[in-house]
């Protein structure tokens, strides 16, 4: 019994588990007042929850539609803890840490890097060609799953969805415990040019005006 068990779970489902359990633990250690980590603890929860249930009910020789479910659950629970980041931000520390990192990069750049580029490099054709790259990013990830499984590439699929869930895991976890709240808003006010762009630079804006987080 504990074998079917065991053969039931992927590397990607025992790595979300095993997120949802620190985050649920490190809620429940630094979490003051608990109360104001309600949500989370909910949304830890649940996810746990459909990670551990989810594949004893569901695998992929029960069809297409069931296979969808069985894999890709994993990468909308990926969405949902990226948002969930934003309510652990100052589980931890009650600041950000943006000053150690401008530190660390002016010490091996001499200047910032995002205040030179704002000062020596910015065009509205060179922001178009970076936000063209950058707005690819949202795309790469759903197109590369959907390509491997319309191909029916399960194995693939799943190493690459074990390799996700692990980067994401450690990314998030890092959000919580070490955060910062990115050159966008640290410097703002400093920057002396506005970055105006065509198509694909207004794109990024509305991405990240619509699902962006201050920090992290």
């Amino acid at each position: 019994m504990m074998n079917k068990l065991n053969n039931s779970y992927y590397p990607f489902d025992k790595i979300i588990i095993a997120y949802c359990k620190v985050m649920i633990i490190l809620i429940l250690i630094f979490g003051r007042p608990l109360v104001n980590y309600v949500d989370e603890l909910f949304t830890y929860s649940i996810a746990a929850a459909i990670a551990i249930l989810l594949p004893l009910t569901l695998n992929e020789s029960q069809g297409r539609l069931s296979a969808f479910f069985r894999l890709m659950y994993s990468v909308i629970l990926f969405g949902i803890f990226y948002r969930t980041t934003g309510g652990t931000m100052f589980l931890v520390s009650d600041h950000f840490f943006d000053n150690q990192v401008v530190a660390f990069e002016t010490s091996l750049y001499t200047m910032e890097p995002t205040l030179y580029i704002d000062y020596f490099l910015l065009s509205p054709m060179l922001n178009e060609i970076f936000s063209f790259c950058y707005f690819c990013y949202y795309l790469m990830i759903p197109a590369f799953l959907i390509a491997l499984f319309v191909k029916k590439d399960y194995g693939v699929l799943k190493r690459y969805l074990t390799a996700a869930s692990l980067t994401y895991a450690v990314s998030f976890l890092i959000f919580s415990l070490y955060p910062v709240e990115s050159p966008r808003w640290h410097f703002e006010g400093q920057y002396l040019n506005n970055i105006d762009g065509y198509l694909f630079r207004h794109l990024v804006e509305l991405v990240i005006g619509k699902g962006g987080l201050h920090g992290g």
